[in-house]
């Protein structure tokens, strides 16, 4: 999955490891094209990891082992999830739980690095 659980190794910005700790940070490489119009694909994002978030904001979500970007925002008990993509045929999707998907929310994404040259 690319994950880097522990992100002491990383250059955090030192007021993004003061106000969330480095301990509720983890970062992921991002793979997919659901939000390439604000992440690149082979960006690492840094992620807060956490279980709430607020409406709007872009999560980390794993579904079926793959790691994902997405804005989210609740709906009952249902999760509706956006890409912001250049794929025109990317579309939005609600997350019921009792579908028995295997779908987490991971956390709130921070920001991404990109190592492109």
């Amino acid at each position: 999955m690319n994950c880097i659980e522990s992100v002491n190794e990383l250059l955090i910005q030192p007021l993004i490891a003061d106000e969330y700790g480095l301990e509720n940070l983890f970062a992921f490489k991002v793979e997919g094209v659901e939000m390439n119009r604000v992440v690149l694909p082979g960006s690492l994002a840094i992620v807060h990891q956490t279980n709430e978030w607020q409406d709007g904001k872009i999560v980390a979500v794993r579904i079926d082992n793959k790691r994902m970007l997405f804005r989210a925002w609740r709906e009952d008990e249902k999760v509706l999830f956006v890409p912001e993509s250049r794929d025109v045929f990317l579309r939005s999707w609600v997350y019921d739980p009792s579908e028995g998907l295997d779908v987490e929310i991971l956390g709130e994404y921070i920001y991404s690095v990109n190592f492109a040259s």
